[in-house]
């Protein structure tokens, strides 16, 4: 399944947040004595109050996380079911559950991102001078990354993969780089 022209296609966090997902699945099923193919709708209800409100589950997750467990066996089981036909797609009627907003996001403007950076990763003080006490260290590398990672929007681990043969060359007429 995960070696499929569907998967293979995906983002390589998303094949391994699946692997993981799956494997909550599997060993869910395998603690009940059972396959994967014998798997019935009353397993997947079980699995959902396991993984979302069991009070004997020390690892209880939010609805958002349980989705993310819940698409991967959602594509494999219809994976499964479209090429063995003893499998049935237990998933198939499964809703997703309502998420609930568990935090209030709150979003900074170009100001209050330059004022993050340069309180906390240049060591100044919010008169903009540099703090005395201040002993951070690589604050131009530090400051480099915030400032691509906020201009680019790229994933944390996208910016942080880049090498400078990938970045665009300078350029007149370009506002930014």
């Amino acid at each position: 399944f995960l070696g499929s022209p569907r998967m293979r296609n995906l983002a390589e966090t998303t094949n391994r947040d699946y692997a993981h997902s799956l494997a909550l699945w599997l060993n869910f099923l395998s603690s009940r004595g059972l396959r994967w193919q014998d798997a019935a709708s009353d397993d997947v209800e079980e699995f959902q109050f396991w993984r979302l409100t069991d009070p004997a589950n020390r690892a209880i997750v939010g609805s958002s996380t349980f989705a993310k467990d819940l698409a991967a066996c959602k594509k494999f089981y219809t994976w499964a079911a479209g090429r063995y036909r003893d499998v049935s797609d237990v998933f198939a009627d499964v809703d997703f559950p309502r998420a609930k907003r568990e935090a209030s996001v709150k979003w900074l403007d170009a100001a209050a991102v330059t004022r993050w950076r340069d309180v906390g990763l240049r060591g100044k003080g919010l008169n903009r001078r540099q703090d005395r006490s201040w002993r951070g260290r690589n604050e131009q590398r530090d400051r480099a990354f915030v400032d691509g990672l906020y201009g680019t929007g790229l994933r944390l681990t996208e910016w942080g993969s880049l090498v400078l043969p990938e970045l665009p060359e300078p350029g007149s007429g370009r506002s930014f780089y």
